[in-house]
């Protein structure tokens, strides 16, 4: 045991000073620590001399039962204070009961009084946990169970368990007073006409949520043509006067404020008032991990093919890790506009673990949610009304509104306000404008805008730093250095995406398959007959594809419809369009400078730096499933590359009955002969203008997968980049003959 001179002074009596002087003058041991004040010495208790260290031992003894008789002390104080206390409780409580003036109120407090002590003697008898012991007496107190008196127990029943549990708190924590309400009798301010008939309060609720907009005059005459029941002449309750109703309405919306903002305009109470606490990509950490999708209303007035004006829908898509995204226009929201978003975005980035949708009729379709199951894609739907529960491709959605976009004379506005405002400025530039001036366009063609927004996403948003990501979206995915699951046969993507035949499911009937007032046959489907398929369409009217649990089971076809090919009026549909589109850029051309040209100059230039952009290449991990596999069995068979299977003998005996009944053969398509072209971007140019020209001097392409590919390089930001050069001069057009083989016959073009 350490000590220093202090303690050793006060043990002796002495001064400090006379215990230094003894200390050096008998050269006691010591050890020097240094501390507050600077160094002192400490002297261990054994190698003081013996009357001193016995004198010290006494001195610290003393000290330690001076600090205990303190606690003592101090507990024993306490100890009063509390029992004090609970005294001055009891004299209160008592004074309170003897208070209790009121009948009714004194009967209340008897009552309750009489179940908290029964609770005791029944809790002791029944040992359990204290909070379900509150449940289980009230559930013998309900079964009379419980020996009190017939009056109490009728009184109370059904007796609540929180009610027990509530008073047997406030009897430990206050006494008696506790148990004592504070009705007396006298009327409350919160009572009134509303109040005291709850259907008059549920009916004047209800029609505030669904009118919030209603005046007080036109609620109360609601409110007096809703007390009567028309059929059975019922007083359901007593009409409020307009006074009642006002000032129940006012003190309603202001006690149930949030309530109501969020049953009338859950836009703004989820603006204003809901939480947004953590991070809503927190757990997404790869590369097409979730996807978002969604659509939307365009905020532009565009033509339709027939000529029409009307607004477009946008189907989104956006992967919450990169944050890019991909949009196809659409007139209406449909799942055949999702599945073509769906399928740019499969071959531009891979295939996704996730995607999250709403859920609209669209997204729930058995086409969509099929599709997603036969790529083994998980769908996690929204709850509705829900749309933070997908916040980045709602976020996508608000981005795209308000970018550059909106710069352009086609936009009519966000809401009503800006939409009139919008009119009136139009209206008052179109009477500045003499008779043969060719008046303001509001208007533009639907491909054209589609055209835009690829070349701002590419060139602009994919390019602009994301907030929070700290990076572009383009260095984002360039960034990852993971696996990205791809689909290798576009073909099989291609068959599995098209749209179901019908209802989808057929049964196989002796004549094949009856669909859309035609029998579809093949020799295939001679082992079926009875048996349910699933059947999706073709682009040739005359074939549908055939597949049975999932596996693909033949192409069948009708022999009086074949050769009829869907895109033979979807590229005259499209011929049209384009020349309304040219007619559209020289008029545009003709105007000196417009706020809309401006735009375009804009995009194309983020666009022509963003191709000067390369990513390097990433470790890809080929897709496969049960209904891309079956998929691709159906394509090469449409493709005619059949492989050579053993037919089976019950098959073969079909076969040749047929043959006897001279059923002539559906015929094969011969095996197409393409020829291979490099892919750089100036042949894949030159041979989109080759195909344009054929189409404008009258010719068609006889080739499914040639004629997609026609229409989709029209959307790419290099079509656009090369079509702008070559408009300007700046790129001679070949003149060079560009042979291709479709399907066995040779097209020429100049």
């Amino acid at each position: 045991m350490s000590i220093d001179f202090n303690i050793i002074s006060a043990a002796l009596k002495v001064t400090k000073s006379a215990v230094e002087k003894r200390a050096n003058r008998e050269s006691w041991a010591f050890s020097t620590v240094t501390g507050r004040g600077g160094k002192r010495k400490l002297f261990e208790l054994a190698n003081l001399p013996r009357d001193v260290a016995k004198r010290v031992e006494i001195h610290q003894r003393g000290a330690c039962a001076s600090k205990e008789l303190a606690i003592v002390a101090q507990v024993r104080a306490q100890a009063a204070a509390e029992l004090q206390a609970t005294r001055q409780k009891g004299e209160l409580s008592l004074r309170k009961v003897a208070e209790i003036h009121a009948p009714a109120q004194q009967v209340r407090f008897d009552s309750r009084y009489t179940i908290v002590k029964s609770w005791e003697s029944w809790y002791a008898a029944h040992p359990m946990g204290k909070k379900i012991s509150y449940w289980a007496y009230a559930d013998a107190f309900n079964a009379n169970e419980i020996n009190l008196d017939v009056a109490l127990l009728q009184k109370y029943q059904p007796l609540q368990g929180r009610s027990v549990e509530h008073w047997v708190l406030k009897f430990n924590k206050e006494g008696m007073a506790g148990l004592i309400d504070g009705w007396t009798g006298k009327a409350r301010k919160d009572v009134n006409v509303f109040t005291t008939q709850p259907e008059l309060e549920k009916t004047a609720i209800a029609i505030l949520i669904q009118r919030p907009t209603i005046t007080m005059k036109t609620l109360t005459d609601l409110l007096g043509t809703a007390a009567i029941d028309r059929t059975t002449g019922e007083v359901l309750f007593n009409a409020p006067s307009y006074f009642a109703t006002t000032r129940f309405c006012n003190a309603w919306k202001t006690k149930n404020e949030e309530f109501f903002m969020a049953s009338t305009n859950p836009d703004e109470w989820k603006n204003k008032r809901m939480v947004a606490f953590g991070d809503a990509s927190e757990g997404v950490e790869r590369l097409n991990q979730r996807w978002e999708m969604d659509s939307t209303p365009a905020d532009w007035m565009l033509k339709t093919e027939d000529g029409g004006l009307r607004r477009y829908s946008v189907s989104v898509i956006i992967d919450v890790y990169s944050r890019r995204a991909i949009m196809v226009l659409s007139p209406t929201p449909r799942a055949e506009t999702h599945k073509l978003a769906l399928r740019l975005a499969l071959l531009s980035w891979g295939v996704p673990e996730v995607i999250v949708t709403d859920n609209g009729k669209d997204y729930i379709g058995r086409d969509f949610v099929g599709t997603l199951q036969t790529l083994n894609i998980e769908q996690v739907r929204t709850n509705p009304f829900s749309p933070w529960e997908k916040p980045f491709v709602e976020r996508m959605n608000q981005t795209m509104l308000h970018s550059v976009m909106e710069a352009y004379t086609a936009f009519i506005g966000h809401n009503v306000a800006e939409r009139s405002a919008i009119e009136a400025r139009t209206s008052f530039a179109e009477r500045l404008f003499s008779k043969d001036k060719t008046p303001i366009e509001m208007a533009m063609p639907a491909a054209l805008l589609q055209e835009r927004l690829n070349l701002w996403l590419k060139g602009t948003y994919e390019q602009d730093k994301h907030e929070g990501l700290g990076m572009s979206p383009f260095a984002k995915a360039a960034a990852w250095t993971g696996d990205t699951y791809r689909i290798e046969d576009e073909r099989a993507l291609d068959v599995l995406l098209a749209p179901p035949a019908g209802k989808g499911t057929y049964v196989v009937g002796k004549k094949g398959i009856n669909y859309d007032n035609a029998h579809f046959i093949a020799m295939e489907l001679g082992l079926m007959a009875g048996k349910s398929v699933q059947v999706r369409l073709t682009d040739d009217l005359g074939q549908i594809v055939v597949y049975h649990e999932g596996k693909f089971v033949c192409i069948a076809r009708c022999p009086e419809r074949t050769g009829i090919n869907r895109q033979e009026l979807a590229a005259k549909a499209r011929q049209v369009q384009r020349n309304n589109i040219t007619d559209q850029r020289k008029a545009a051309k003709a105007k000196k400078v417009n706020t809309d040209s401006l735009v375009d100059l804009f995009l194309r230039d983020k666009a022509e730096a963003a191709g000067k952009l390369a990513t390097l290449p990433k470790a890809s991990v080929t897709h496969t499933s049960t209904g891309l596999t079956a998929s691709g069995e159906a394509a090469r068979v449409l493709d005619g590359v059949v492989a050579k299977t053993e037919v089976p003998a019950e098959l073969k005996r079909l076969i040749d009955k047929r043959k006897s009944e001279e059923i002539a053969p559906v015929k094969q398509a011969a095996v197409s002969n393409v020829s291979v072209i490099p892919e750089s971007d100036e042949h894949r140019f030159k041979k989109w203008l080759d195909l344009d020209e054929l189409l404008k001097n009258g010719g068609t392409i006889d080739n499914a997968r040639l004629t997609r590919w026609y229409g989709s390089y029209q959307q790419t930001p290099e079509f656009a980049i090369r079509k702008r050069r070559l408009d300007e001069g700046k790129e001679q057009r070949n003149t060079a003959a560009t042979v291709l083989r479709l399907n066995g016959t040779t097209n020429k073009q100049g």
